[in-house]
Protein backbone atom coordinates (compact mmCIF):
# COMPACT_ATOMS: atom_id res chain seq x y z
CA UNK A 1 0.00 0.00 0.00
CA UNK A 2 1.71 3.46 -1.21
CA UNK A 3 -0.07 5.65 1.08
CA UNK A 4 0.91 3.82 4.31
CA UNK A 5 4.36 3.44 2.91
CA UNK A 6 4.85 7.52 2.52
CA UNK A 7 3.22 7.90 6.39
CA UNK A 8 5.69 5.27 8.19
CA UNK A 9 7.89 7.88 9.27
CA UNK A 10 10.97 6.77 7.97
CA UNK A 11 12.90 8.90 4.95
CA UNK A 12 13.64 5.71 3.29
CA UNK A 13 14.02 1.64 4.01
CA UNK A 14 17.21 0.23 3.31
CA UNK A 15 17.70 -3.58 3.37
CA UNK A 16 21.30 -4.74 3.97
CA UNK A 17 22.09 -8.58 2.61
CA UNK A 18 25.08 -9.55 3.55
CA UNK A 19 26.85 -13.07 3.22
CA UNK A 20 27.49 -14.98 6.50
CA UNK A 21 31.19 -14.86 6.48
CA UNK A 22 30.93 -10.47 6.75
CA UNK A 23 27.74 -11.24 8.83
CA UNK A 24 29.70 -10.33 12.18
CA UNK A 25 30.01 -6.59 10.89
CA UNK A 26 26.34 -6.30 9.48
CA UNK A 27 25.17 -4.63 12.51
CA UNK A 28 27.97 -1.56 12.42
CA UNK A 29 27.49 -1.48 8.62
CA UNK A 30 24.12 -0.77 9.40
CA UNK A 31 24.42 2.14 11.84
CA UNK A 32 27.05 3.68 10.22
CA UNK A 33 24.49 3.77 7.32
CA UNK A 34 21.65 5.30 9.31
CA UNK A 35 23.79 7.82 10.93
CA UNK A 36 25.67 8.98 7.32
CA UNK A 37 22.24 9.01 5.71
CA UNK A 38 20.36 11.44 8.43
CA UNK A 39 23.60 13.34 8.63
CA UNK A 40 23.91 14.20 4.68
CA UNK A 41 20.08 14.54 4.41
CA UNK A 42 19.94 16.63 7.43
CA UNK A 43 22.58 18.79 6.11
CA UNK A 44 21.10 18.68 2.70
CA UNK A 45 17.70 20.21 4.32
CA UNK A 46 19.03 22.85 6.72
CA UNK A 47 20.68 24.47 4.11
CA UNK A 48 17.52 24.49 2.13
CA UNK A 49 16.45 26.30 4.88
CA UNK A 50 19.18 28.96 4.69
CA UNK A 51 18.18 29.43 1.05
CA UNK A 52 14.35 30.13 1.80
CA UNK A 53 15.23 32.48 4.63
CA UNK A 54 17.24 34.53 2.07
CA UNK A 55 14.95 34.41 -0.83
CA UNK A 56 12.25 36.91 -1.25
CA UNK A 57 8.91 34.58 -0.80
CA UNK A 58 5.56 35.30 0.88
CA UNK A 59 5.91 35.35 4.79
CA UNK A 60 3.43 32.47 4.98
CA UNK A 61 4.49 30.07 1.92
CA UNK A 62 7.83 30.52 3.84
CA UNK A 63 6.61 29.51 7.55
CA UNK A 64 4.85 26.26 5.41
CA UNK A 65 8.15 25.21 3.88
CA UNK A 66 9.96 25.66 7.35
CA UNK A 67 7.95 23.13 8.59
CA UNK A 68 7.58 20.68 6.28
CA UNK A 69 11.80 21.05 6.14
CA UNK A 70 11.44 20.40 9.77
CA UNK A 71 9.30 17.33 10.02
CA UNK A 72 11.59 15.97 6.92
CA UNK A 73 14.49 16.02 9.01
CA UNK A 74 13.19 14.52 11.94
CA UNK A 75 12.18 11.34 9.87
CA UNK A 76 15.14 8.67 9.85
CA UNK A 77 15.94 6.09 7.38
CA UNK A 78 15.29 2.60 8.36
CA UNK A 79 18.32 0.56 7.63
CA UNK A 80 18.01 -3.34 8.66
CA UNK A 81 19.78 -6.57 7.81
CA UNK A 82 17.98 -9.41 5.67
CA UNK A 83 18.91 -12.61 7.66
CA UNK A 84 18.47 -16.78 6.30
CA UNK A 85 18.26 -15.71 2.93
CA UNK A 86 15.63 -17.65 0.52
CA UNK A 87 18.08 -19.02 -1.49
CA UNK A 88 22.24 -18.95 -1.11
CA UNK A 89 24.41 -15.80 0.33
CA UNK A 90 25.14 -15.38 -3.38
CA UNK A 91 21.30 -14.63 -4.33
CA UNK A 92 20.11 -10.95 -3.31
CA UNK A 93 16.97 -11.70 -1.84
CA UNK A 94 14.62 -9.34 -3.47
CA UNK A 95 11.56 -11.07 -2.42
CA UNK A 96 12.62 -10.40 1.52
CA UNK A 97 12.97 -6.98 0.30
CA UNK A 98 10.01 -6.12 -1.21
CA UNK A 99 8.14 -8.01 1.56
CA UNK A 100 9.59 -5.41 3.74
CA UNK A 101 8.54 -2.42 1.49
CA UNK A 102 12.80 -1.73 1.19
CA UNK A 103 13.71 0.91 -1.45
CA UNK A 104 16.67 0.13 -1.90
CA UNK A 105 19.03 -3.39 -1.62
CA UNK A 106 22.21 -3.33 -0.95
CA UNK A 107 24.03 -6.84 -1.66
CA UNK A 108 27.58 -7.41 0.17
CA UNK A 109 29.99 -10.09 -1.20
CA UNK A 110 29.88 -11.76 -4.72
CA UNK A 111 26.14 -11.76 -6.71
CA UNK A 112 25.60 -15.35 -8.61
CA UNK A 113 23.51 -12.22 -11.05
Amino acid sequence: NKSSEADDGFLCRIALQFPDELLVDASEVCWLMEEAISGVYKNKLMSQLDVFAEDEVEIPLKQELKDEIKKHVSQPPLVFILGDTTYGSCCPDDIAAQHLNANVLVHYGYACL
